[in-house]
């Protein structure tokens, strides 16, 4: 494992790829097993879902790729109980 206390996990895709989607049970489901997990590890685990701050499209430059990644926007941080 890393040598570290917290490990955020993410998924970064176009708003679109997560149009009409319920992650509910996803989310429960991940955020229960990272817990799980991370306590028998000594570590914090968190994950986010995130979207691109503008429409990605496959004909980017490989700089808008970059700075899209940097201002991306979370749609949902999982929370400790």
């Amino acid at each position: 494992m890393l040598a570290a206390n917290v490990v955020t996990l993410g998924v970064l895709a176009p708003i679109s790829y997560y149009h009409n989607s319920d992650l509910t049970k996803l989310v429960f489901a991940l955020n229960d097993g990272l817990e799980e997990f991370g306590e028998q590890n000594s570590v914090a685990l968190h994950f986010e879902f995130c979207k691109f701050a503008v429409d990605y499209a496959s004909d980017l430059e490989p700089e808008q790729v970059r700075s899209a990644i940097e201002v991306r926007r979370r749609i949902w941080v999982s929370e400790r109980r």
